[in-house]
């Protein structure tokens, strides 16, 4: 078993949710899904629902009832052909703890600003006087190597990102990120955004303090991160 990646992040009032995607799931997990959507059964749709309780500032993984085996908490959930959620239990030992240790990292990096979901890593950063903001991220990855974010800022101080868009290349995201920037700026009729850091090997740098570039259209695809019900 394999972990992924955080797929998308849920902010709520006293929590956020982290939903880890997995991969290369045990047999007996992948037998349990099969009760479900028989021959249907997509591989990739299991994963593992972390979350940081802000009050006490701490991590845990989220546990719930399945009602193929109701005397159990399910510790990885399956998404089914119709999107719902299942519970399912996987008794995996200390291979968990371990995919635990990878997947509570990756949170962290999220919450500390380092990462976005779905694993790019945030170059420049542009946050406005209400509280909501542009990334512009990054990962190793051949078809969609860079990503720009929009994310709305909670009072504890964690982001909520609500909106993103791949690019293909450097240059086309560098361009839509400013774009962004120059659309929002005039929006608020203000010169410059309240804060805006760079990214680059650990260190912060200032951009350009005037970003005029006009508003430009593609055909890259989006994402939206899915809002999902913990109970």
């Amino acid at each position: 078993m394999r972990f992924k990646g955080i797929e998308s992040v849920d902010t709520y009032e006293d929590v956020v949710v982290f939903w880890a995607d997995l991969l290369d799931m045990p047999k007996a997990v992948q037998d349990e899904a099969r009760k479900i959507d028989g021959e249907e059964c997509k591989g990739q749709r299991f994963g593992v629902c972390a979350g940081y309780k802000l009050a006490e500032k701490e991590f845990f993984i989220h546990a719930d009832k399945t009602p193929i085996h109701p005397t159990h908490d399910g510790n990885i959930y399956y998404i089914d052909t119709d999107d719902d959620f299942h519970w399912l239990q996987a008794e995996i030992g200390d291979e968990l703890a371990d995919l635990t240790k990878q997947i509570i990292n990756a949170c962290d990096r999220i919450n500390t600003g380092i990462d976005t979901p779905q694993g790019y890593t945030i170059q420049r950063t542009v946050q406005f006087r209400d509280g909501t903001g542009l990334v512009l991220a990054k990962k190793d990855d051949i078809k969609y190597p860079f990503i720009n974010w929009m994310f709305e800022q909670t009072p504890q101080g964690y982001r909520k990102y609500t909106w993103g868009r791949c690019h293909a290349d450097e240059k086309t995201a560098e361009k839509a990120f400013e774009s962004a920037v120059a659309a929002r700026t005039q929006h608020e009729r203000t010169d410059s955004p309240v804060k805006a850091t760079a990214w680059d090997t650990g260190k912060k740098h200032s951009i350009r303090d005037q970003l005029a570039a006009k508003p430009v259209s593609d055909n890259q695809p989006t994402t939206k991160p899915k809002n999902r019900e913990v109970r």
